[in-house]
């Protein structure tokens, strides 16, 4: 079979579509920067833990409804070291890092040395929680206060060998009781830990740190997922680009494959960011699916258009795109 035995169902639209190449190109050129726009603009990642669970999942039920009824809260520890700490620099450090942190969004309670305390007698002489750290905030404790408050640490259980390791007066812990927000899809956790990581950083005798908690596993899970993408993403670029011009041989079919690409993935990115579809475990997979479709229904395309070409030439006649293109429609479109 010749391309001219090919009844092809779009006769007319190839010779249209050559005659007026440069305007295809300009709207090609607009519709990719437009939605690529609104990709960029738009978008984001989900961060919720709960995409992680279909929606039915009877655990994730359970979870949710332990959260109504307990608040959804979640500790955070953070270990610091000093030489020591029960120090005047070091506990100086330790209250206004509390405070700071205290005072960050999503967090509703730290417990740490100086904002430890017990049961005493308040000025009405009615039961209260009395502070066993008196010293002003900012201000440099006095050596008699320092003593008095390691004196109150190591003789209440509740915080020797929590706050402060038994026998070991270089470590101690600030725990923080901060939201957990499953739901939501904003990056709060990463600007929690963040923040948390700049408040220690600001703070001189603060020799050491780590973090630990569900709060700071999640958010590193959440930033390897962006970095992932962007790492998955460029290998996918360059495999197209790489193994493309090898199978294709020719550098105006290589540009006429990434513009398809390009022309397939963009504008179906910016109307996902567009519709305020976050990315997430499932959707970041998008981009890789309409690579692989396009990528290979193009190549057949190419080759048969090719093909179409050589059949034009061996008959002796002049090779013109256009016929090849409709007749190469006509042959792949059913």
């Amino acid at each position: 079979m010749t391309s001219d035995d090919v009844s092809s169902p779009l006769p007319r639209f190839s010779p249209a579509v050559v005659r007026r190449r440069l305007w295809v190109l300009l709207l090609w050129t607009v519709g990719i920067v437009g939605s690529g726009v609104v990709y960029l603009s738009e978008f984001r990642i989900d961060n919720s833990v709960a995409i992680w669970f279909l929606d039915e999942d009877p655990e994730l039920a359970t979870y949710r409804r332990h959260n109504a009824g307990f608040g959804a809260r979640e500790w955070t520890y953070v270990w610091l070291r000093g030489d020591p700490v029960f120090s005047p620099e070091f506990l100086r450090d330790l209250q206004l890092l509390g405070d700071r942190i205290g005072a960050l969004d999503g967090v509703a309670q730290v417990v740490s040395l100086t904002k430890a305390g017990g049961i005493g007698t308040g000025p009405d002489g009615r039961p209260g929680i009395e502070r066993y750290h008196h010293a002003v905030t900012g201000d440099l404790p006095s050596r008699d206060e320092v003593g008095r408050l390691r004196e109150m640490i190591r003789g209440n259980p509740l915080f020797e060998g929590r706050l402060v390791p038994h026998n070991n007066e270089q470590f101690t812990i600030l725990a923080v009781k901060n939201d957990n927000r499953i739901e939501a899809i904003d990056p709060y956790r990463i600007r929690l830990i963040d923040e948390i990581r700049e408040a220690i950083a600001s703070r001189p005798s603060i020799l050491d740190s780590g973090i630990v908690g569900t709060t700071v596993i999640n958010s590193g899970l959440n930033r390897a997922a962006k970095r992932d993408m962007l790492i998955y993403y460029s290998l996918i670029a360059t495999f197209v680009l790489v193994g493309g011009g090898l199978a294709l041989g020719s550098l105006r079919d290589l540009l006429v494959l990434v513009a398809v690409v390009l022309g397939t993935v963009i504008p179906i990115l910016g109307a996902v960011a567009a519709c305020q579809l976050p990315f997430n475990l499932m959707t970041v997979m998008l981009p890789t699916l309409l690579v692989t479709v396009s990528v290979s229904y193009l190549i057949h395309f190419i080759g048969e258009f090719h093909a179409v070409r050589r059949e034009q030439e061996d008959r002796g006649g002049r090779t013109d795109p256009a016929s090849a293109l409709t007749a190469t429609f006509g042959r792949l479109l059913r």
